[in-house]
């Protein structure tokens, strides 16, 4: 039996800080959806189903850190599924866009038609955003900082 997925997984390949016994420990993110986040801990630790960690999640190309609270659902060695508890909106925002956000490249340039087509939006409501031609990938990626901020 197949396990139903309710929400998009992105593969995310950046670390987090995860607390435990007091210390935190750094772990890789294989991937993460809204509902939660499957990472790898290279140390020889067990966690306790059901059990509550806190974990700071580093974005790529992004000053953003999100701080969150998870609970410990499954584990294969070692190997972690979490699901997020309680995140607020523009978390659930920042992961929802993950896939566009990840396509960003800094040091290039980018029409308003394709930053459209990397967010999967409308050309008009992207020109309300970016009034210039050219938009830089780290001018993209400040626009995602600050949408982040504005739904937090």
């Amino acid at each position: 039996m197949s396990e139903q997925r309710f929400f998009a997984r992105v593969d995310l390949d950046t670390i987090l800080l995860f607390q435990y016994n007091g210390e935190k420990l750094k772990g890789n993110v294989v991937d993460v959806s809204v509902s939660g986040i499957l990472i790898d801990i290279d140390e020889d630790i067990t966690l306790e189903k059901d059990s509550e960690y806190s974990i700071d999640l580093f974005m790529p190309n992004s000053t953003i850190i999100i701080k969150a609270k998870v609970k410990m659902i499954r584990q294969k060695e070692k190997f972690f599924g979490l699901q997020f508890v309680d995140l607020d909106l523009g978390t659930m925002f920042l992961i929802n866009t993950l896939s566009s956000f990840k396509k960003i490249e800094t040091g290039k340039y980018y029409t308003i038609e394709q930053i459209a087509e990397v967010f999967e939006m409308d050309r008009m409501h992207i020109s309300r955003h970016f009034p210039d031609e050219e938009i830089s990938g780290e001018q993209l990626i400040e626009f995602m900082d600050k949408m982040y901020e504005r739904f937090k």
